[in-house]
């Protein structure tokens, strides 16, 4: 499996289990960018099947109205504006406005392809929650979870995230467009 997870915008609040037929923002490799993790809430967490007999296996994903998405992530870069480096907080910003261009009315984040997701989708869904959870708030330890799947150390501050390649900072923030 290629471990890849998409944000893509929908014109319905219906779950898809694919990025077939949607609105293709961003996507990232082996992980769940911490700036998509900033649109959602802890309620925004849902399960998601197939529609056909092969893709059956459930799997968590995240689902939200594009206004609310974008409120959640202004009110988290309030939060963020004194406790992050300016570099940063350009991706956040870039990602926000990558956003806010989307025609559609929903975001969803599928994890489909990422074997973790359906390997334990009570345990995943849990882990989606606290990753969330963590994005309300400017202490690196709870970070951590987050940017574990990326290359990324923490310090004990955000301003002591630090990427080991320039190209990373992007993806681990917003992903690829």
């Amino acid at each position: 499996m290629s471990a890849l997870s998409f944000l893509v915008g929908l014109p319905t609040s219906e779950a898809v289990y694919t990025s077939e037929g949607t609105e293709d923002i961003a996507y990232a490799h082996d992980w769940v960018p911490l700036g998509w993790l900033a649109l959602f809430e802890t309620g925004d967490v849902r399960m998601v099947s197939g529609a056909d007999s092969e893709d059956q296996t459930p799997c968590p994903t995240l689902l939200t109205r594009k206004d609310l998405a974008l409120a959640n992530f202004q009110r988290r870069l309030a939060i963020y504006s004194d406790a992050m480096s300016t570099d940063l907080l350009d991706v956040f910003r870039a990602l926000e406005s990558l956003v806010a261009n989307s025609s559609s009315e929903y975001l969803q984040v599928i994890l489909t392809d990422m074997d973790i997701f359906l390997s334990e989708p009570g345990d995943t869904t849990e882990m989606l929650r606290d990753w969330i959870g963590a994005m309300d708030t400017t202490l690196a330890n709870r970070w951590s979870g987050p940017l574990s799947f990326v290359q990324a150390t923490v310090g004990e501050n955000l301003r002591e995230i630090h990427f080991p390649y320039p190209d990373l900072v992007r993806a681990a923030i917003a992903g690829y467009v």
